[in-house]
């Protein structure tokens, strides 16, 4: 749970007068600056050596006329003109005024980009650009360069998950969605999907060896009682079958609004909370961080992809995901356009190490894809919603490999 840990640190720091400091009593600028000095290393080591061009370690320092590079935050305007209808949830801001900039701690410069592409990138993504300073002081970018990859984490046997030592190859299984009570969403396939956990629907030592853990990402209940009576009842089901289970907080969630939320307190589970002390049901914050079997896994609700798919001209949310991996942050549009707890001395949305798992919930359908990078190998996955599509995704934990599970509930 590193986010949340993280977080919760910080919330307790103490200052010079001796009083409690609450993190919302920081400006979110600390968010911008922590991020920066945390990702300009890896910009640098991206960049490839090129005596011709100066690298200049801040924007106050750039010169009209000199081929140059240089790191800094992005900021995106975006500039609306009065006779433009409202923007509705989940549609694309881009539009052919809007105007990159790339700023530090000394200041902020204009960027000019040939062939729009100001679009592929939004505000709070730290790049290196190179390029030379106009006249007007305008800076023309010929080429953009993201943090370079962070290493895979190494593991101790104290430091990940138990691995499975058992001649079965283990497996996670990833669902989200799953908005119990919604209107229209009936649980048949929820049941179905719970059998085959369970091993009734198929030989039940084959599930049992392979499955070692569910998690489930994000908006798995309705807002109404009915709906965590549900959720809760299902979960002690599972539990009680002895699978463990990840659970993470969505944007739909009784959760705090602000990333990371808060894991769903154990109060709502009046069944399934009796299993909270134990190793079966973990409840995590919104975005989570853990290790199965030496991966490093990461993972959201899907929020983050959303919101960069909306921000920028990507056509796809593998392609979002994609991105977020090469930027080397959970959520760069936070906090601009996703609320974040602005902790000053750190951000923990910083990819410190690069996961072999990053998955996103709530998607509008599956896809995958292996993305590899030098040294490092992740498989990313855009989990469906299970109420609407009943998939859920098996990832296999050695090779990285997926497989599709539908459960049609025959409803359609």
């Amino acid at each position: 749970q590193k986010f949340q840990t993280d977080v919760t640190l910080e919330s307790l720091k103490i200052s010079e007068t001796g009083a409690q400091l609450h993190p919302y009593q920081r400006q979110y600028s600390h968010v911008y600056a922590q991020r920066l000095a945390q990702l300009k290393p890896r910009c640098l080591d991206n960049i490839p050596n090129d005596d011709k061009i100066t690298v200049v370690s801040r924007i106050l320092d750039l010169r009209e006329g000199i081929p140059c590079r240089v790191v800094g935050t992005l900021v995106k305007e975006c500039i609306m003109n009065k006779d433009e209808p409202p923007l509705y949830p989940n549609k694309k801001t881009c539009r052919a005024s809007d105007v990159l900039y790339l700023e530090d701690e000394s200041g902020r410069v204009t960027l000019e980009c040939s062939e729009n592409k100001q679009h592929e990138w939004t505000t709070g993504m730290v790049v290196a650009v190179e390029g030379v300073v106009h006249e007007g002081g305008v800076f023309h970018v010929d080429t953009f360069f993201t943090p370079s990859m962070a290493p895979h984490m190494t593991f101790t046997t104290t430091s990940a998950e138990q691995r499975d030592k058992s001649d079965t190859t283990p497996h996670v299984l990833l669902l989200s969605g799953l908005n119990c009570a919604a209107p229209g969403v009936c649980s048949l396939a929820r049941d179905m999907l719970l059998g085959y956990l369970e091993g009734s629907l198929i030989p039940k030592s084959a599930q049992e060896e392979s499955v070692c853990r569910v998690m489930i990402a994000g908006n798995s209940a309705a807002p109404s009682t009915d709906a965590i009576q549900e959720l809760d009842a299902w979960i002690a089901q599972l539990c009680a079958a002895g699978i463990p289970i990840t659970l993470l907080p969505g944007q739909e969630d009784a959760s705090t609004a602000n990333w990371p939320q808060r894991p769903l307190h154990s109060s709502l589970f009046k069944y399934g909370g009796s299993f909270v002390d134990s190793s079966l049901l973990s409840r995590t914050p919104n975005p989570m961080a853990c290790g199965i079997n030496d991966k490093y896994i990461i993972g959201t609700d899907g929020r983050n992809v959303m919101d960069l798919y909306q921000h920028t001209n990507i056509s796809t949310e593998l392609e979002a995901l994609a991105l977020l991996l090469k930027c080397g942050h959970v959520c760069p549009t936070g906090p601009s356009s996703v609320p974040t707890v602005p902790s000053g001395e750190v951000d923990v949305m910083v990819m410190e190490h690069t996961p072999h798992l990053l998955f996103a919930g709530n998607c509008s359908q599956f896809a995958t894809d292996l993305v590899t990078c030098g040294s490092t190998k992740t498989r990313i996955v855009c989990i469906p919603k299970f109420s609407e599509t009943g998939q859920a995704i098996l990832v296999n934990m050695e090779t990285l490999n997926v497989q599709v599970l539908e459960f049609d509930d025959g409803m359609e």
